[in-house]
């Protein structure tokens, strides 16, 4: 059972001092109190001590399927849970906190307005009753970085990744792709290759859309693409720095990333459909172009979760699957694009505090995940330590956790952590980029205009 210590307090006899010439008589042996043990606030929630409260959430997944995985929670408690399937991801909530009202806490898939909102201030800090120490022993190192914060008075540790699935990856028709005599490609080179091959046989290699969901998310696709050459360009470091804004989008660095992005989306019979409808085509739309007996287009970079949106037809590993966009510099080795689910705090009362620790124990998300599988929503994973593979069984779930592990490195989606108005400045651009009505200069200055003051 968890516990957080106390102060250590030393109580040391000193010597009487009898005058100011004589010397001082040896001091017996300091005798250390051991740390005074304080419940966290989870044990004592498990203890009754907050049985007949409330906490009040929100998030963007269904109640009734969400619920049932708080539902150990409330039944060792007595806590009730309140959840609200609300998007926390909008200008509105933003707004709805920055007029004092908004719930207790937010599951959140695209934490941008989050990071926003902790840059005024009004996230609470996680670490105020999360020890650091048990956060390692739970999660590793990039779980916990990913979730800091800049805010006013420093960084904070504003937020817990619940839950991630991959993002990298490129969907195509296996059977087609068999019959054809293509190969899923390893390396970059042998990508391009692929696309050429495609080509010359009188195919189109890309299918491709950057409308996403439209309105303020369309350009979004296009950042994917960037982020994607970025992390496998670029160091740890260097990807890192251009999340906090201390790397600029006008960089040899990006430069080169949206050259190599432009290579793919902006060179002729490459892309289906054409240069000029890319903004106009959405999530989604592309899904039968791939999967025709005659395949329009025969590779679709898109996250692992599209499927729970818009199914394929047929069978993942007969009539379709998909394999992690091949790695670029050799230096960087094979990395991984992932994005996930941020659960962030705005009111800090214990019973809060207990359900946030919850949370770290793995407990929801393993029911999260049992009911991702029942219901028959894409997969994702646990990002605590040991997690392994459990509960999944397919073999979809199979070829992802080993996507996963043979990984050389790992990247969150880098739109997703900037601020809001980076992350739709960014967008924004890349739509105007690829319809071609500002060059790469203008979209690059813009972006970096866009991110705001410390």
């Amino acid at each position: 059972m968890l516990r957080i210590s106390r102060v250590c307090i030393v109580f040391v006899f000193a010597a009487l001092m009898l005058s100011a010439c004589q010397l001082i008589q040896p001091e017996p042996a300091a005798q250390e109190v051991q740390p005074a043990q304080v419940d966290t606030e989870l044990k004592q929630a498990f203890a009754g001590g907050f049985s007949g409260s409330t906490v009040d959430m929100y998030g963007v997944f269904p109640n009734e399927m969400y619920t049932p995985t708080l539902a150990g929670f409330v039944e060792k408690t007595g806590i009730e849970v309140n959840y609200s399937t609300v998007d926390c991801s909008t200008p509105e909530f933003a707004q709805m906190v920055e007029a004092g009202k908004g719930p207790d806490m937010c599951v959140v898939t695209y934490p941008s307005p989050i990071v926003s909102l902790a840059r005024k201030g009004m996230v609470v800090d996680l670490h105020t009753f999360l020890s650091p120490k048990m956060l390692q022993e739970r999660y590793e190192p990039q779980w916990l970085r990913w979730g800091e914060m800049s805010t006013p008075d420093g960084t904070i540790f504003g937020a817990l990744i619940t839950h991630f699935f991959p993002a990298s990856v490129v969907w195509y028709p296996k059977a087609a792709f068999e019959e054809a005599g293509y190969v899923v490609p390893s390396t970059w080179e042998e990508l391009l290759q692929l696309s050429d091959q495609i080509v010359a046989d009188g195919g189109t290699p890309w299918c491709i859309q950057n409308g996403f969901w439209g309105d303020i998310t369309a350009g979004a696709p296009a950042a994917q693409w960037v982020q994607d050459i970025m992390l496998r360009t670029v160091s740890e470091e260097e990807y890192e720095q251009w999340i906090r804004g201390e790397l600029k989008f006008d960089s040899p660095q990006v430069r080169h990333a949206m050259q190599l992005m432009a290579d793919i989306w902006f060179k002729p019979g490459y892309v289906y459909p054409d240069r000029e409808n890319l903004n106009s085509t959405y999530l989604g739309d592309l899904n039968a172009a791939l999967q025709s007996s005659s395949p329009k287009c025969w590779m679709m970079r898109e996250p692992s979760w599209i499927s729970a949106l818009t199914p394929f037809e047929g069978e993942f590993g007969q009539e379709y699957a998909f394999f992690n966009l091949p790695a670029i510099d050799p230096a960087y080795g094979q990395p991984i694009q992932v994005e996930g689910h941020f659960l962030f705090m705005l009111k800090d009362r214990p019973e809060v505090r207990a359900l946030i620790e919850y949370f770290t124990t793995g407990a929801q998300v393993n029911a999260w995940i049992e009911r991702y599988e029942t219901q028959g929503f894409d997969v994702s994973f646990s990002p605590h330590k040991g997690a392994g593979l459990a509960p999944h069984t397919t073999l979809r779930d199979q070829i992802t956790f080993d996507m996963i592990q043979n990984a050389d490195r790992m990247g969150f989606t880098a739109i997703d952590i900037m601020p809001v108005e980076t992350n739709i400045q960014f967008a924004r651009s890349m739509v105007d980029y690829v319809a071609g009505q500002i060059d790469l200069d203008t979209a690059l200055q813009q972006i970096d205009d866009s991110w705001p003051a410390p």
